[in-house]
């Protein structure tokens, strides 16, 4: 009932329309995640956070330009990258940051020749080869999932939309993920051109692999990726809500179907 006060009104309506319980409480964490991180980044109270969504959805603060921030949610992760990014003199380059997480398994694959057959269009042969290089599906899968981490978050930094032609930006990756460990040095390049103003994070917890994109190259400035508790992301103080706590939002969660068939 608290998380449920401590969001926007439109955003809650929006949440109480999802059919699966665990499609809103990933939405429920992924909003909450966006306000709490705000509010400590921007030193601001919860019920000072006015949120608003672009054409194409993607949710940022009223009234703020130097904040970047993207949520992401899949599997049994809901990730958050955030950061407040002020201009130096002269500096007129606008700053992009993305997300994705993917699990590392996924249900609905159930053969893998036919799923790659449908996805091949949207990978170069460089990509395709290294995705199909290793012999055990496992890890082919895997890498298929790496690679399109990595292309959702691109595509969500510069706000295009999955209608940009995927097979224009191609990943070089060189290293294998070791579970909990960042690395950065995963290349891409766009329209055949290197690019050496982009950076890529990556890293794998829990079964899932995160990707989170930023076209700034600062490696001194690398966090560690923290979790969270939902007592982390809810407001101590009730003035801090934005309405009463209401009983009718747990009935409506809890009437929802427990588990997805798929």
């Amino acid at each position: 009932k608290r998380a449920f006060a401590t969001i926007q009104e439109c955003e809650r309506e929006r949440i109480h329309k999802f059919m699966y319980q665990a499609d809103a409480k990933a939405s429920l964490v992924g909003r909450l995640m966006l306000r709490r991180a705000s509010s400590i980044l921007l030193n601001m109270d919860n019920k000072n956070l006015q949120f608003n969504r672009t054409k194409r959805g993607r949710p940022y603060l009223d009234g703020c330009t130097s904040l970047e921030i993207n949520v992401s949610h899949a599997g049994n992760l809901t990730v958050l990258a955030a950061e407040v990014h002020q201009p130096s003199h002269g500096d007129h380059q606008l700053f992009l940051l993305g997300v994705d997480v993917m699990p590392v398994k996924d249900s609905r694959v159930n053969r893998t020749d036919e799923f790659f057959r449908l996805m091949r269009k949207q990978f170069t042969d460089s990509e395709w080869m290294k995705i199909k290089s290793d012999e055990n599906e496992a890890e082919k899968l895997k890498s298929f999932f790496r690679h399109w981490s990595l292309k959702e978050s691109y595509v969500k930094a510069v706000g295009t939309g999955l209608n940009l032609d995927l097979k224009t930006i191609q990943f070089t990756i060189n290293g294998d993920l070791t579970p909990g460990e960042i690395r950065t040095d995963t290349k891409v390049e766009l329209n055949g051109d290197m690019r050496e103003d982009w950076r890529f994070e990556e890293v794998e917890l829990d079964g899932h692999l995160i990707s989170a994109a930023l076209n700034f190259t600062d490696t001194q400035n690398i966090r560690e990726w923290e979790r969270l508790k939902i007592e982390d992301l809810l407001p101590v103080n009730e003035t801090d809500l934005l309405r009463s706590e209401n009983e009718e939002d747990w009935l409506l969660f809890s009437s929802k179907e427990v588990n997805k068939p798929f």
